[in-house]
């Protein structure tokens, strides 16, 4: 998974329809203005440019003519502006951090751990990123040259992050302003994930993704990671899981809670921003639930960039239900034989028909042990919505006769699928969701 940051890149305006004003005035370039008298008949109090220098009119006349200093400023309709670019972004630090997760694919367009910055160059400039760990994109998500050149005017770019380590941004400006450039330092780091659990001790918080039913769910964040946010007040809303694109089509947060939490990310450690965010709830009706935990740091409602989200690409919580209670499906059972060493006790839930293809598990026994002594297994992982085969191992003459015997064995189950029990597991198999459990004696 990439992660991003989001600038704004804002420059001055065009300056064009410059006028000119009678008298000779060292416009900061060596040249000299000449104007005529009548420059500012039939305006008003308006502040006008010719070059570099501000021409103040009042009543018609020429009130006065003043250079803008070129080395920090440029005269821009009627303003002498200065012209240092400005890399504008929440915080002091001059180092800002990007997180991927390289445990995750990038899918659809990348919204964690977003940055927006707004840069500002009144005379148009040359943007620059230096270093191998990140990459320019424009704002549909098009890969853009470095360096790239930016017009008086605003457009919008990308910084994805693709490596571990360091770049660095920077927006020089055109002449004829001699400031120097702007740059700011980015460090590409992992990003950890925001749900988890406190620890008493370091490094006092783990991030798991999986919890029980009742038991409580926090949420937390290494400022020094982030530490754009340091003392921002942001919205932390829990809800249902979604797809990368289920997130582009509806980027509305919708809180299961009924409505978000706020915290404010203090600024020292983890240990000083763990927050409380639901005691998880049973999963009505199924084994698992998932769920995806969002900062939104601008407040608007929305998974956009600027956002954190634990939770774009897989579920970033899921919580599960009581495994020790029966779940919502009636179970039932029956057995097949192919052969001797295909022979097997089959379980699923009895109203099969009415769902959806179901995940199968094989269960293959030890030396010792018979293929039907797994019915509390069987049918209790049946009545979760399971498909569930426990078969005749060998496993006399080792290991390998016994793996030959389970691969074997789910072959045929997966070949004799739609007559098997007179057609009853037909078209209701997952194969493509298969997990096999065993055991030594």
């Amino acid at each position: 998974m990439r992660a991003l940051f989001w600038f704004t890149i804002l420059c001055g305006c065009d300056q064009g329809g410059l006028l000119n004003v009678a008298g000779g005035l060292d416009d900061g370039t060596g040249n000299t203005t000449v104007a005529s008298e009548d420059a500012c008949d039939g305006l008003g109090s308006v502040s006008l440019c010719d070059g570099n220098v501000l021409i103040e009119c009042e009543d018609g006349d020429v009130l006065s003519r003043t250079a803008c200093d070129l080395n920090t400023s440029l005269c821009i309709e009627g303003v002498c502006e200065e012209c240092a670019p400005e890399l504008v972004y929440a915080g002091d630090s001059d180092v800002l951090t990007l997180t991927i997760d390289p445990n995750r694919a990038k899918a659809g367009p990348p919204f964690a751990d977003a940055l927006r910055l707004t840069l500002r160059a009144s005379a148009g400039g040359t943007l620059r990123l230096d270093g191998d760990s990140a990459s320019l994109w424009d704002a549909s998500f098009n890969p853009l040259p470095s360096p790239v050149t930016v017009e008086p005017g605003q457009q919008e770019v990308f910084v994805l992050g693709d490596t571990f380590g360091e770049a660095t941004l920077s927006l020089t400006p055109n002449d004829p302003c001699g400031e120097p450039p702007a740059t700011v330092t980015l460090c590409v780091s992992s990003f950890r994930g925001l749900a988890g659990r406190p620890l008493a001790d370091y490094p006092h918080f783990e991030y798991v993704s999986t919890f029980n039913e009742g038991e409580v769910v926090y949420s937390a964040i290494d400022p020094t990671l982030h530490p754009r946010l340091v003392g921002r007040t942001v919205d932390v809303y829990l809800s249902e899981d979604q797809t990368p694109d289920g997130w582009v089509d509806s980027p509305t947060l919708v809180d299961v809670r009924g409505a978000p939490s706020t915290v404010t990310i203090a600024k020292g450690s983890v240990a000083d921003n763990i927050h409380e965010v639901l005691t998880a709830p049973p999963p009505e009706g199924v084994l698992t639930r998932g769920y995806d935990l969002v900062y939104d740091v601008d407040g608007d409602g929305l998974l956009g960039p600027g956002d954190l989200i634990d939770g774009m690409h897989d579920a970033g919580l899921v919580v599960v239900a009581d495994l020790t209670r029966a779940g919502p499906f009636e179970p039932v059972s029956f057995g097949y034989s192919a052969s001797y060493w295909a022979t097997m006790q089959l379980y699923a839930p009895r109203d099969i028909d009415t769902m959806s293809p179901l995940p199968l598990v094989v269960i293959s026994h030890g030396n010792g042990h018979d293929y039907r002594w797994y019915d509390y297994l069987g049918f209790h992982l049946a009545s979760w919505g399971y498909v569930v085969m426990s078969h005749r191992n060998d496993t006399v003459p080792g290991t390998v006769t016994a793996a030959i015997t389970t691969r074997e064995n789910t072959d045929i189950f997966l070949r004799d699928l739609d007559t098997m029990g007179d057609g009853f597991l037909s078209g209701k198999v997952d194969s493509s969701n298969m997990t096999w459990i065993g055991h030594s004696r």
